[in-house]
């Protein structure tokens, strides 16, 4: 039976069981939120309950992430999995702190982590894709077809992807003072 506190509900909130890496905390991020991303149930009787997925696969995959970046966890049943029930999230990648969200409160965040990307959000109403990079630059880009976020959530490398496919083929701009 697994412990009880935030390291087995956030495990379980992403299906992971035993010892966890950071390459499993990934891999299971990144499986899920392209299942439960607001976008992709826009519009359907299941949007509130994607929503309130993607906030919860986003507080644990951070949660995960970052005590995991340098270390396997112990098994989530062993007892000395304990000690990380009172872990604070410090919103870092990479040892850089990032500040959480976009300037728009609807986009949901998506964390990539990956190369020198820490996160994207979008938000398809307005097809608005937002990139977040390591250092704290937050950038908007505007006419973004979903097929292309679809792509960067599948992409093997974000960071590739999005150097190819977003940074020189949208119109941008930098968001400042949000």
């Amino acid at each position: 039976m697994l412990p009880q506190g935030k390291l087995a509900q956030y495990a379980a909130t992403l299906g992971l069981t035993g010892r966890i890496t950071f390459e499993e905390v990934k891999a299971a991020y990144r499986r899920k939120i392209r299942e439960w991303h607001p976008d992709f149930h826009h519009g359907k009787a299941s949007a509130a309950e994607a929503h309130a997925k993607t906030l919860a696969l986003n507080e644990a995959y951070e949660f995960l992430s970052e005590i995991t970046e340098e270390q396997v966890i112990p098994s989530v049943a062993d007892p000395s999995a304990h000690s990380h029930n009172q872990y604070r999230t410090r919103h870092t990648y990479q040892k850089q702190p990032f500040a959480p969200g976009f300037p728009d409160p609807v986009v949901v965040e998506v964390f990539l982590k990956s190369s020198s990307l820490v996160s994207a959000g979008y938000d398809a109403s307005q097809r608005l894709l937002y990139l977040k990079f390591q250092g704290g630059g937050v950038y908007r880009y505007f006419n973004v077809p979903s097929s292309v976020f679809e792509g960067l959530l599948a992409a093997e490398s974000h960071g590739r992807y999005a150097n190819r496919r977003i940074c020189h083929s949208f119109r941008y701009e930098r968001c400042t003072g949000w």
